[in-house]
């Protein structure tokens, strides 16, 4: 009886440590939703920087940056000519602010922990994975 137990156990922490390394995912990829005239695209690369593209209309830019991945949360940290200015110019571009903005690892992608607002679009949907890491 005991050795039956012991095995039982023994089965069970070998599968649960089976199942922890098949959940986790590489995040590095590219994630993205889209329709008619509307895009919003975001690339993580291997090496820690993104791009987020975004565009619905005339309205389209790209940031870039750097992420890092821990406990199923992305943060995002654009380049320092992505971030506001003290002093802004009027005429400058509007672009998102993404100061340690948060990303939610799902199944089937990522999504925005608080809504983005691109100056053109706002959105907190699920970005769905396109392609795997290059």
């Amino acid at each position: 009886m005991n050795l039956y137990l012991y095995l039982s156990f023994l089965s069970l922490i070998l599968s649960s440590f089976t199942l922890q390394s098949e959940n986790k995912k590489e995040v590095a990829g590219t994630y993205g939703i889209g329709a008619f005239e509307f895009l919003s695209v975001l690339k993580l690369n291997e090496n820690k920087e993104f791009e987020y593209r975004y565009a619905v209309g005339g309205c389209q830019a790209v940031v870039t940056g750097t992420w890092m991945e821990e406990s199923g949360i992305v943060k995002l940290t654009s380049n320092s000519e992505f971030l506001p200015k003290d002093d802004p110019d009027p005429m400058a571009p509007t672009y998102p602010v993404f100061d340690n903005t948060k990303w939610k690892v799902k199944a089937k992608g990522l999504k925005p922990v608080e809504e983005i607002d691109t100056g053109c679009f706002k959105t907190k949907k699920l970005h769905k994975r396109i392609k795997k890491k290059e």
